[in-house]
């Protein structure tokens, strides 16, 4: 069964699942919460955010996620750079 999907406003890849409990009015799902419902065979809360590791937003193969907390985001957000001459992101730690 192919699942319809659109990259959103914010650049995240959205799934059309109008039946999920988790969807949206609209009939959307973040796929990176998908992935991690089915992985984990469970729901997540609102304060439980998933990180992608690499920084990409349409990775979303398992490994490249993590859950973690909002007040945790900004910790995340301070070890990511990113070089100011070529662009090439890094993690300083």
């Amino acid at each position: 069964m192919k699942i319809n999907s659109h990259i959103g406003s914010r650049g995240y890849r959205l799934l059309f699942l109008p039946n999920h409990p988790c969807a949206t009015k609209a009939g959307y799902i973040p796929e990176h919460r998908y992935v991690v419902m089915q992985q984990l065979k469970r729901g997540l809360s609102k304060a439980e955010i998933i990180h992608h590791i690499n920084g990409n937003k349409l990775d979303n193969r398992f490994e490249n996620l993590q859950i973690i907390s909002r007040k945790d985001i900004g910790k995340i957000e301070k070890l990511n750079a990113e070089c100011p001459n070529c662009h090439h992101k890094f993690r300083l730690a």
